[in-house]
Order: C-alpha cells, then sequence, then structure tokens
C-alpha cells in the first residue's frame, strides 16, 4: 500500500512538471462543518475543520477538467463534553464539468487516503484508520486564477474497532498558479 501510494504520488509530481503548458498547480484552502456518527458506540458529532490541497488542473477537453490533490485535514468534533479530531491526508479526484469559459461549474470527486482519529476526551485510545470520501459541488471563477468552491462531502474511516461516518458542507478559494 505504501509503495502504491508513494508512486501516484511521484507520478503526479512529474505529469505536472512534464507538460507546464496544459497543466495548473493550484492550492486550495477550505473550511467547513461536519456531522460524525461512530457505528459502533452510536454516536454523534458536529464539528468544524479545515483542509489544505496541493493539485494539479488537467484540461482534458473543452468541457471536462480533470483534478488531481493531495489534502491536508484537521476537524474537531464534540458531542455534550466528548470531542475526537480527525486528521488526515487524502488523495482526490476531481471532474470538472462545463466549458472553460463557464464562470460557475459543477464538479464531482472521490478521494483515499489515512487519517489519525485522537479520541483522548471520549476515554478510548486514539487510532488510525484508512479513509475515502465522495464530494460533489460548484466553483464559481472569482478571476481567470481564483476560484471559489462550494460544496458537499462524504467520508468514511474504518479502524479496526469502528467506523466514523461524517458529512459535512464546505466552502473554500483555490489558487491558480
Amino acid at each position: 500500500m505504501k509503495k502504491l501510494l508513494l508512486t501516484i504520488v511521484f507520478g503526479l509530481l512529474t505529469v505536472g512538471a512534464a507538460d507546464a503548458a496544459r497543466y495548473d498547480n493550484y492550492l486550495s484552502l477550505k473550511l467547513g462543518y461536519t456531522n460524525g456518527e461512530i457505528k459502533k458506540v452510536d454516536t454523534s458529532f458536529d464539528g468544524i475543520g479545515g483542509m489544505f490541497a496541493f493539485g494539479f488542473n488537467h484540461r482534458s477537453a473543452d468541457w471536462l477538467y480533470f483534478r488531481s490533490e493531495i489534502e491536508g485535514s484537521y476537524f474537531t468534533m464534540t458531542h455534550k463534553d466528548a470531542r475526537i479530531s480527525p486528521m488526515g491526508v487524502m488523495l482526490n479526484f476531481y471532474g470538472d464539468f462545463g466549458p472553460r469559459d463557464w464562470l460557475v461549474k459543477p464538479y464531482v470527486g472521490a478521494g483515499f487516503g489515512a487519517k489519525y482519529i485522537n479520541m483522548d476526551d471520549v476515554g478510548r485510545d486514539s487510532t488510525f484508520g484508512i479513509a475515502w470520501a465522495t464530494m460533489a459541488g460548484i466553483t464559481f471563477d472569482m478571476t481567470e486564477d481564483l476560484k471559489l468552491d462550494v460544496g458537499a462531502r462524504y467520508d468514511i474511516v474504518s479502524t479496526t474497532d469502528f467506523n466514523l461516518f461524517s458529512i459535512g458542507a464546505m466552502a473554500g478559494v483555490r489558487w491558480m498558479f
């Protein structure tokens, strides 16, 4: 698994450098609200957090664009006095739809990675888990290089003890360079 992830990351980095005229690098910062549930203990958590990503935008056709990114995230989720803090690294892939001159473009995405869940406040051991996510939203072109993203996200983190399911709303900016 480690070799596969390193191969994918290396491939993303070399593809962006190999054909810079067809690729746009970008940085993304998103903030959001999420609601999660741990199925084994049947407890739901509400929280806020953020994500930072570095990625590549590939123009494959006049109406379809593909993006890939490496994302880091941190959320704090609470239930009464208990708090959990999932943080992780994900590799995400997106498809943006619509001609280049559209100011508003819908997108869908999927990702996979790993997350560490700090559970000290709920009396459980902190743990690592395999994570995957699906995303959908709308991108607004504020300028040629600055985009506003608004979307929804569904995450699952599977550990050896439990599964954490969460759904959330995100908003943020993407700066192309």
